[in-house]
């Protein structure tokens, strides 16, 4: 029985020092400023209402929101070249998501539905890059929509 009792204790203690059971390291400063920023773009987003109750004229609203997103995000400062790349990319991808949709919301207004699909599913795969890049960022709030697609 004292032999298994020791090795249960080595185990142990070979779990505590080689890392085992550590808190989840921080977050960079920038992933945490760029969390932030999303989640209070996100808030500002969803008290516009959802455009299924509220109608289409809370989606421009919504852009004009996203627009000013991707300009904090270019604010954002770095420590080192690949962020400031990353931080560029980023705010482009956001931003052209969101214009888009402003330009959209424009052509639907003007009696084009057909047009605002269109526009809409070009931006698409731009909103899904900044997702992936916010996320690898370490923000992945960044990635949480306001409201669902459909």
């Amino acid at each position: 029985m004292r032999r298994v009792s020791t090795a249960v204790v080595l185990a142990g203690l070979a779990l505590v020092v080689g890392g085992c059971g550590k808190d989840e390291p921080e977050r960079s400063p920038l992933a945490e400023s760029l969390a932030a920023l999303c989640e209070q773009a996100r808030a500002d987003t969803e008290a516009f209402g959802l455009p299924a109750e509220k109608g289409f004229g809370v989606i421009e609203p919504g852009a004009e929101r996203g627009v000013r997103l991707a300009a904090d995000i270019k604010k954002l400062q770095s420590s080192t070249p690949a962020e400031k790349e990353q931080i560029a990319s980023l705010a482009e991808y956001f931003r052209f998501y969101h214009n888009e949709i402003r330009a959209g919301t424009k052509l639907y207004e003007a009696g084009y539905p057909d047009a605002y699909a269109i526009t809409v599913a070009r931006a698409k795969p731009s909103l899904a890059s900044a997702e992936a890049l916010a996320t690898r960022m370490g923000a992945p709030e960044c990635a949480v929509r306001p409201f669902p697609d459909r």
